[in-house]
């Protein structure tokens, strides 16, 4: 397949699946490294050398009902997803001390430079994507060597997803179908399709057990928190795209006093309903397209699409994407 084939369709599938919004990801690490050097961690040493850190003091608004997971010990160990993975123990309910006990899955690479700054979390959005599996190709794409030398960057996988207690809605491929592969809802449906809801629901809560309750942007900012200390850092530094933006926003709001920097990148409105930011990042996603496909016209000598102009470039890809529809792409293997 030529390169320009494999770079292209890649374009698509990230703006089709909504991986992330990548806009802006250059100015915002920058904002981030900008401040390291005025960093509270200077003189602090290599994070790397730091097996266990004690944990750093429990906010005053978690109760002190919560103690044993902050002051829990965890083991890093060899892994594919970076340098080393753990994973830590939270409780599922952040309102019941004594609800089940789940477990979160982190990946870490070690800070290049010989002084780490600290701990930075990064996430990748979705909601429902895993920050573990995301961070090499974060390391290799996307962090600045500045980035690279001076901080021991953590992807974790939120509440619910990959391998911090995730949910599954079952193995049933005929409800799996019927529910994403469904119509668009419209008034001559809305009831077959609430139907559709619920039943798809209930398979996910049957197959799933009580933690689906507690799936949530302030559950995960709670985990966050969790972990910041647990890394034995006073404050967190974040850096999140896309829906990843929403929970650094919660966390900043629920822990002022733990909020160190956050960066936030391609940052979506909560107070948007699901319709507005459907209809919003639709146009967004059409208005990167077509600044690639100008921006290949008039700058590359082998853009497969020189010579036309945008909008009938535009008409082929939409053309490839209608055929998917009938003949669909085979997936990628998948790689844990």
């Amino acid at each position: 397949m030529p390169t320009w084939l494999v770079i292209l369709i890649t374009v698509i599938v990230a703006i089709a699946l909504n991986i992330g919004i990548l806009v802006g990801i250059g100015r915002g690490v920058a904002a981030l490294v900008q401040t390291a050097g005025n960093s509270r961690h200077d003189g602090y040493g290599p994070h790397a050398r730091r097996s266990n850190p004690q944990p750093s003091a429990r906010p005053d608004s978690v109760s002190a009902a919560f103690d044993s997971y902050y002051t829990q010990q965890y083991t890093w160990t060899s892994c594919d997803q970076g340098d080393a993975c753990t994973t830590v123990k939270a409780p599922s309910n952040w309102s019941d001390p004594s609800s089940e006990t789940i477990k979160l899955h982190l990946a870490v690479h070690y800070a290049e430079g010989d002084d780490s700054k600290g701990y930075l979390f990064i996430n990748p959005g979705g909601p429902g994507a895993s920050g573990a599996d995301w961070l090499k190709d974060f390391i290799e794409y996307t962090a600045t060597d500045d980035l690279r030398e001076d901080y021991d960057i953590i992807g974790f996988d939120p509440r619910g997803v990959a391998d911090s207690a995730p949910i599954s809605c079952g193995d049933d491929s005929q409800l799996l179908n019927r529910y994403f592969l469904a119509d668009p809802i419209t008034s001559d449906n809305l009831d077959s399709s609430r139907k559709l809801a619920n039943t798809f629901a209930n398979s996910c809560r049957e197959h799933s057990g009580t933690i689906i309750d507690h799936v949530d942007t302030q559950s995960v900012a709670h985990d966050l928190d969790l972990m910041r200390a647990l890394m034995g850092e006073d404050q967190l530094d974040y850096l999140g795209f896309s829906y990843g933006t929403y929970i650094g926003s919660t966390y900043d709001a629920m822990f002022p006093k733990q909020t160190g920097r956050l960066v936030l990148d391609g940052a979506i409105d909560p107070q948007e309903d699901a319709t507005t930011s459907i209809v919003e990042q639709a146009v967004g996603f059409e208005n990167a397209l077509t600044t690639y496909l100008d921006d290949c016209i008039d700058n590359d000598d082998s853009c497969p699409f020189t010579g036309m102009k945008t909008s009938d470039a535009t008409a082929i890809i939409q053309s490839w994407l209608a055929r998917a529809d009938t003949d669909p792409w085979p997936p990628p293997q998948a790689k844990r």
